[in-house]
């Protein structure tokens, strides 16, 4: 199962094992800063495959993450949202994710 883990870059710590079940064997995330860091560093260290999706640096736009953003959604299993309160830009991916009927939690830290 593969799980998409978004959220803040602002984020600095975070304990996934409560959300990452042992039927999950893929993290994808962004290759950011944050949440993203910390999903592949969790990745590593519990030995798990990871898929990193980082933005392309020659092109810029935020219509150009929204793809990037949607794309993720659409090869993971499920979504794990990880929001400070305060970053914005989780909206769409969520409301992408919904349409989609991924399963998802959102939590705030």
């Amino acid at each position: 199962m593969k799980l998409l883990v978004f959220g803040s870059p602002t984020i600095k710590e975070f304990d996934f094992s409560p959300y990452v079940t042992p039927e999950i064997d893929t993290v994808i995330c962004d290759g950011e800063r944050g949440i993203a860091a910390l999903a592949e560093q969790y990745a590593d260290s519990h030995r798990l495959s990871k898929y990193v999706v980082r933005p392309r640096r020659d092109a810029r736009g935020r219509a150009l993450l929204i793809t990037r953003n949607e794309s993720m959604v659409d090869m993971a299993d499920a979504v794990l949202f990880v929001w400070d309160g305060r970053t914005q830009g989780i909206d769409k991916t969520l409301l992408y994710a919904k349409r989609k009927n991924k399963p998802y939690a959102f939590i705030i830290v």
